[in-house]
Parts: structure tokens; sequence; C-alpha cells
């Protein structure tokens, strides 16, 4: 068992076509009856053999295995065997709509190789028809979350004061076999969670009825089911304090157990599990206080859906390109959806590529109890991603400085690598673009962008080569302040000495490196700035941004990474790019310059977008499908026709939701270019 892999977007899909977080427990979990699934005894009744002593070399019984693959080449087996009596009945539910996707979150921020994971129901065996249900080691988003919703929620128990956890043992001891013990002797981990004491004993004949065992089966004491799942397991019990012993951890366990006790509410299990897996594997990084897709009112991810070429291999083997697009006039959400999508991959095989724009974005993400908006590095930084600064953004070291202290606070520790032809903005072009009449009627963000862009244009450059230089670089500044400023007679305040010493120390301080450096990296999220429509060839003049806001500087740079490869015709089959567009509700835009419609939304309070003198008030107005239609148009222009691509969907603030969007879209013909969604999802769209 164990193919496919788990990802944020495949979840969240499920999750709202299965309404998870509407539903109640009896209707997401709607079996009365044990499936043949998740029935151990089948397993071993069908066995070939059976050894009728209970012992550490039983062969031929029922297993059930984590096995590695080439997809997987060092699995990590995780058991977690759920508590379903009545008092613990909510858990399994808590479990698929919250806590399963915010453990995924965690394990593969901290990095943990390959999580296969098996479920278990636990209930009473003296009481309960089902005491014991056992899914299998699983890799797969969907087949996770269906074994999940295979178990039968019988909410039994009895007045014996315990409950039968030591049968989750029993199996993981006997009745498990995993790669990582026997090829690489490396345990996996079971955590058991509920809030009664373990059962001290499994007499035979239970042992026979429940487990199918051959007549007659020695008893097996909760001592020795923890010894015998102790030998391939790390075994944890986690005793839930909103059950029926309170804080108080239920008699025995610590005895059993020791420091392997563990508390929590219900609500937290996936921080415990993670914290526990964390300490044996001696995994670092960001704080992993996971927030899932669905976990975030404001932010919905809609998968992608059209492939426009055959599929050769399996897509979650392919290398990947995500470009992140806002489809109006920015402020569509880039931010987070940048972070969300690198959720989904390893974290040493993913980067993020900044491809447009520079230094002037502003791009806010939350991260479980972390908030950061992201000017001078890429928006996966909070998951320890690295950002690749390409040649097509200009770069402010001071701001980055500043910005490296604050996300240093933070817990952050930042990796940038910047192109060598990046340009450099100065103190000058700031203080020249404050001045600049022009730039304050038509929209600026008062950051230099488009003044460094226009002396860049008349001929003097500042690169991040240059930077490596001081001599140079203090003799391109003068340059600068005399010939193209003519700051020579009016000089602003500022020590340019001190400005130059300081650039030329950053920059040796951090990796500058060519495109090609981007191979290494599996997983490449390009994140966008501003909006398609502002666009220096398709937005309206002068009310747009000097740089292309399009896919274009994206796929070129595709192009060449492409070409970088010996084998440049097999990546390009083994290699898909997604084009993902993320729009709101409605539209907003910042400053001067048209905008769709004079029939404004309801008041927006969106508190990363407040007031500024440059920028001023963000306007709202309602959702313009056929704009949307038309910014689509616009960035097909760039879209080669000779590589596998999709097309995504994604709608963030949708608890802004309004009855005039959803009209709009669900009357547009989407089957052309987000193939599934209107079935899939939009038919369920509401606030």
């Amino acid at each position: 068992m164990g193919s496919g892999s788990y990802s944020f977007a495949a979840y969240s899909c499920l999750a709202n076509e299965r309404e998870y977080s509407t539903k109640s427990a009896d209707a997401v979990f709607k079996n009365r009856s044990l499936s043949a699934k998740s029935d151990i005894k089948l397993s071993n009744i069908n066995a070939r053999t059976y050894n009728t002593q209970i012992k550490p070399e039983m062969v031929d019984t029922g297993v059930r295995e984590s096995r590695d693959s080439n997809e997987h080449p060092e699995t990590t087996p995780i058991i977690i065997a759920l508590d379903v009596t009545g008092s613990m009945r909510r858990t399994p539910h808590e479990m698929i709509k919250d806590n399963f996707p915010k453990l995924m979150d965690a394990l593969m921020q901290l990095g943990v190789k390959d999580p296969q994971l098996l479920f278990m129901a636990v209930g009473d065996h003296e009481y309960d028809r089902y005491p014991i249900q056992v899914g299998q080691f699983e890799s797969d988003t969907e087949k996770i979350v269906n074994s999940l919703e295979e178990f039968v929620l019988e909410g039994g128990g009895g007045g014996n004061a315990g409950e039968s956890y030591l049968l989750a043992h029993i199996i993981a001891g006997y009745h498990t076999e995993t790669d990582s013990w026997f090829k690489r002797h490396k345990k996996g981990y079971l955590f058991t969670i509920g809030d009664e004491p373990n059962l001290r004993n499994i007499s035979g004949h239970v042992l026979e009825d429940f487990l199918g065992y051959q007549h007659p089966a020695n008893p097996i004491s909760a001592d020795e089911a923890v010894k015998k799942a102790q030998e391939q397991y790390n075994v944890y019990h986690i005793h839930v304090t909103n059950g029926s012993y309170g804080t108080r951890i239920a008699p025995g366990w610590k005895d059993l157990l020791g420091q392997n006790v563990l508390t929590c509410d219900s609500h937290d299990v996936h921080n415990v599990i993670a914290e526990a897996i964390k300490q044996h594997e001696d995994l670092t990084g960001i704080p992993y206080e996971a927030q899932a897709v669905v976990d975030i009112p404001a932010y919905t991810l809609i998968v992608p859906v059209q492939v426009k070429k055959t599929e050769l291999i399996p897509i979650n083997s392919r290398r990947m390109n995500e470009i992140v697009l806002g489809s109006f006039f920015g402020d569509e959400g880039k931010g987070q959806t940048v972070h969300n999508l690198c959720k989904t991959h390893p974290r040493e095989e993913t980067i993020v590529i900044r491809f447009s724009g520079g230094h002037q974005v502003g791009h806010t993400v939350r991260h479980g109890k972390l908030e950061h908006t992201f000017s001078n590095y890429g928006s996966g930084t909070l998951l320890g991603i690295p950002t690749y600064w390409s040649s097509y953004c200009t770069v402010d070291p001071i701001t980055t400085i500043k910005e490296l202290v604050d996300l240093n606070k933070m817990g952050a520790n930042p990796e940038i690598i910047y192109h060598p032809l990046c340009e450099v903005v100065t103190p000058f072009d700031i203080i020249s673009q404050w001045n600049n009449e022009d730039n304050l009627r038509h929209g600026t963000v008062g950051t230099g962008f488009k003044s460094a862009l226009d002396r860049v244009a008349a001929g003097y450059h500042i690169t991040v080569r240059d930077c490596a230089n001081i001599m140079v670089l203090r003799t391109k500044i003068a340059s600068l302040i005399k010939n193209y400023y003519d700051f020579s007679s009016n000089l602003p305040m500022y020590n340019i000495d001190e400005w130059c010493v300081k650039v030329y120390e950053y920059f040796k301080s951090v990796t500058v490196h060519d495109e090609s450096i981007l191979t290494r990296y599996k997983y490449k999220v390009f994140e966008g700035s501003q909006g398609i429509l502002l666009d220096q060839r398709f937005g309206i003049m002068p009310y747009c941004t000097p740089s292309n806001t399009t896919c274009q500087n994206a796929v070129e740079i595709i192009n060449r990474i492409r070409k970088e490869s010996k084998n440049h015709l097999d990546r390009m089959t083994e290699e898909i790019t997604d084009h993902v567009y993320v729009i709101r509700p409605y539209i907003t835009r910042h400053g001067n310059g048209p905008i769709p419609s004079t029939k404004p939304v309801r008041e927006v309070n969106d508190p990363n977008n407040k007031f500024n003198e440059f920028q001023k008030t963000l306007r709202a107005v309602e959702f313009d499908v056929n704009l949307f239609q038309h910014s689509l148009l616009v960035d097909s222009t760039f879209i080669p026709h000779h590589y596998t691509h999709r097309r995504v969907l994604v709608i963030t603030h949708r608890d802004e939701i309004t009855s005039q969007f959803n009209d709009e879209l669900l009357s547009g013909d989407w089957e052309e270019q987000f193939n599934s969604i209107r079935t899939s999802y939009y038919d369920k769209l509401t606030v």
C-alpha cells in the first residue's frame, strides 16, 4: 500500500465536495456495519497458515504493510488509533475535517520523509460489536480520507473502567510489517488517542472472536502488547483533556508508557503528534502551527482541472511549475496562495521565484499565529522555502535588510538567491519618485520602482553584479547623481558612502547565481506581482506598472531552464505547468485609474490595504465576468502550445461572496477554461 501522495489542494477539493465542515459525524461516517476493508479478522482467517501461539515469530497472519517504493523511498509509518466509544465518538469527525490536514501540514513543514498513515478505530471488546477497525498504510490524500470514512462510529463502551487500546498495540506489534524497521532499522510511530484507561489484558477467546485466531489462542496482557509494538514503533498515548477524566490522566497509562503519555485538547491533537515526531526525528524549522486551506475562511483553493496534453506519467511524479497571477489590478491574495501551494511540496525540493515587479509589492501571509507582509522575499519564506530573485525584478537592499531583521525576530531564517542582473534601487530613485508629480497623479507606491526602471531604460544600470566591487558601485552612483538626476547643485541629504558600504556588505552575504541553479528544484512556484490588467503592454496607460504582470516572464524562465537540461525533450514530457489565476469575489483597485464598474460593493474591511499617501484608498466594485475573461485571454497570449499545462482558479475572500458574483460565474461558459469546476464545486458555492 502507500502509492500516491498528499496535497492540500486535493484535500481541500475533497473536503468541499464532501462538505466535511457542515455535515454531521453521522452524515460523514455512514457505515453501520464493518466493511471487509477494515476487518483484520478476515485478513487473519484468509491467511495461508496460522500460528496458535502469539509469539514474535508469528507468520502468515493478516498484516498491514508499509513499503518503500520509487515514489516513496524512505517511508515513515505512522499509526493513529482513535477511541470511538461514547465519550470520544467525535474524534474521527474532528480528525477528517480538521486535525488530519493540519497534521499533514505540520509533517510536511517539518520535512518528515514519505509519511504513510494507518488509522484504527478502537472500541471496547467487552461491550462493542467492532472493538478494533483497521485501515491500511496510505500516502494518497483520497485513500487516507476514504479509510477514515470506512469506520463505524459505534459510540459504545461500557462501565468496565477502560477501553481496548491494547488491541491497537497488538495489531501494530503482530500484524504490521514496515520497511522502515526491517530495511533501515528505523522505528515508526504509534499514537493511541482517548480519554479512558487501557484494559489490562485480552483473553484468548477475544483474539479468536475479533481477530480470527485459531483455537486455542493465548491471552495477551497490555504490557506484552506494548512491548511487542515498541519493537517497530515509538509508542505514545495522547490523553484527551476534554473527555471523561478531564485534565487528570486516566489511570495506568503512566505505568505503561512513562514519558510517552501526552495530554491535549482534542482540537490540538495534530500539534502534539507533530511535536513528538519532531523530537524523535531531530527536525527543526519554522513553527508549524498548521493552517490548512480549509481553515482560512477567506481562502479557498480550487484544484487544477484541465490538462492540454496526454499525461504520460502521473502528475505527482512530475516536475511542477506553478505560476501565480493576479487576475485584475492586484490585491487578490497572491501571497497567501503562494504560501499554501508551497505547503503541498517537500521543502528541500521547492523554491519560490519572483519573476515580475520587485521590492514594491506587499504580499501578506498568515502562517499559524504568524503574519507578515513580504516585499523583498518570496511568500514561501515562513515555511523555510528559499526565494530566487530573477533578473526581471528590482531589489532594494536597504529595505531587504530591514525585512530580514523583522523575519529573524519571528523565528524565520530567510534564504534568498539573486540573479546577477537584478537592478538595484538607490535612495535617489526613491527621492525622485516622491518628487515626480506625474507618478503621484497616475499612481505609485512610493518605493522608487518606476524611477529606477526609467533610468535603466536611459542606460544607467546598477546591477547586483556591480555591487560586488565597491569602487564600481561608488563610481556608478556618482555618475547617476551627476548625469542623470542632476543633483549636483542640490544634493539631497544622504550619506552616499555609507549606503555603498551597506550594499556591498549585504551582497557579499547572499548567494548570487544565474538561472541554472533552478534546475536543482523539482517544484518551482512563480510568484507574480500586481495584476494582469496592470501590465505595461495590456494595461491602460498611464495607469499601469512598468513591468510584465502576465505569465510572460515566468514562461521565458521555464523555457530557459528546460534548455539547461541535457534531456530537454524528456523534461518536457515529465514537467507540467499550472497557471494559477487568483481572484476576489469582487474587483479592487488602489489609487487612480479606471475601474470597470461604478457600483461599489459593501465596505471592504481589509487591514492590509489601508489608506496611504501614495496609493490612496482601496476601491472595490462588483465582479465583472467579462473583464475576467479578458484577463484570461490576455495571459493566454504567452502560453506556449508545446508544453503540458493546466489552468487553476483560486478564490480568496470567500467570506465576502455576493449573490451577484455567484450569478455571474455560474452563468459563464467555464467548461473550456476550468473544465470540471462547475460540477465539482460551483454547484455548491454558497456564502
